[in-house]
């Protein structure tokens, strides 16, 4: 991915754990590429105003493309799509 993005200069590729915020966040645009239940808190905390984060939402059989926008007067929270990706495999999965 470091490869491919290189010439983007509005890009930064981390290899880290998604759930350790302090890695990557304060963000403003965030891209979640695996399914959680929830949307961990610490996920909404680390977004700047104007930011935004999609990520899949629900349970397996249910899972919907959610997009949450950080605004001025809180979080602005919409379902975008149904659609169907691999579960987070982490032991601090959200239940």
């Amino acid at each position: 991915a470091a490869e491919n993005l290189a010439g983007l200069g509005n890009v930064k590729v981390l290899r880290a754990d998604a759930h350790e915020v302090g890695v990557w966040g304060p963000a403003s645009r965030v891209a979640v590429t695996f399914s959680v239940e929830e949307i961990p808190s610490e996920w909404l905390e680390a977004l700047e105003e104007g930011g935004r984060l999609v990520a899949p939402v629900g349970p397996k059989e249910r899972q919907r493309l959610t997009l949450v926008e950080r605004r001025e007067d809180g979080l602005l929270v919409r379902s975008l799509a149904e659609v169907v990706y691999v579960r987070d495999r982490s032991e601090r999965v959200v239940a």
